[in-house]
């Protein structure tokens, strides 16, 4: 017999710290099949805050095993764009010659766009687990 658990996980994202010891690379999990993921429910700040449209498997749409297949291809390619960006976060070297508040602002601007990026990904990630139930 086949027992079924549930697990809740608890994720907190700083986007202006990458790779610190006991940050959790939801890659590792979004790699696994998705019938290796079944009966784990995410939870926490990392997902979206509003009650997303979920697909309805059915015989007439795309499998369960296709939308997982493009959810997880889809949070790669966003948590490639979060390094990508996070190694173009600004450099106060370039901003000096403009006065003082040009290197603040510029960081407010990059910070918001990390920020914009990791809700879309925090989506993709519910709605891939949302799939694989």
């Amino acid at each position: 017999m086949i027992q079924k658990r549930r697990v809740t996980i608890e994720v907190e994202i700083d986007t202006d710290v990458h790779d610190t010891p006991g940050e959790w690379d939801w890659s590792t999990l979004l790699d696994a099949p998705a019938s290796c993921v079944d009966d784990v429910e995410a939870s926490g700040p990392a997902l979206a805050a509003r009650k997303l449209a979920e697909p309805t498997i059915h015989l007439n749409g795309s499998s369960r095993e296709r939308l997982a297949e493009l959810y997880r291809a889809a949070y790669r390619a966003l948590a490639t764009a979060v390094e990508k960006l996070d190694d173009a976060a600004p450099h106060g070297r370039d901003y000096y010659p403009q006065g003082p508040e040009a290197f603040s602002q510029a960081q407010a601007e990059h910070r918001a766009r990390m920020e914009a990026v990791e809700r879309v990904k925090a989506e993709i990630q519910t709605l891939y687990f949302t799939t694989a139930k």
